[in-house]
């Protein structure tokens, strides 16, 4: 997943359970970039699904 975020995709998980809630959960990860389109981070969090 890391991968496809540095090669500048949004990135989205299959569904998984959380280790930390016991809930369905998917992780979206979406590249930030700097005024000159560079790649300077990520941005990432997991969303619960049954909310």
């Amino acid at each position: 997943m890391l991968l496809r975020v540095i090669e500048g995709e949004i990135t989205v998980t299959d569904p998984y359970i959380s280790l930390a809630t016991n809930e369905i959960c998917t992780t979206i990860a979406i590249p930030v970039y700097n005024s000159e389109k560079k790649i300077i981070g990520v941005f990432g969090g997991d969303v619960q699904l049954d909310k």
